[in-house]
């Protein structure tokens, strides 16, 4: 299931993305298919999400379940 990092990311809100973050979520969680918020971003193109998700450092080398990188979308 999708935390609120993964809900923003997947809307492409880099606003809400920060603001999670600065509430002291945890932004480097991943989905049940071992998707990190960044994935997410990049999957549905917030290219604006993603640039937020890396400046608050989020990994873009985390593979998901399949070793599917963000790269790869």
């Amino acid at each position: 299931s999708y935390s609120p990092i993964h809900w923003a990311a997947s809307k492409g809100s880099a606003r809400m993305c920060r603001e999670i973050a600065n509430g002291s979520s945890d932004i480097h969680g991943l989905t049940a298919a071992g998707e990190n918020a960044v994935a997410i971003a990049s999957a549905n193109a917030h290219n604006d999400a993603v640039r937020e998700l890396l400046a608050l450092g989020v990994s873009a080398c985390h593979p998901d379940s399949e070793g599917v990188l963000p790269i790869h979308w």
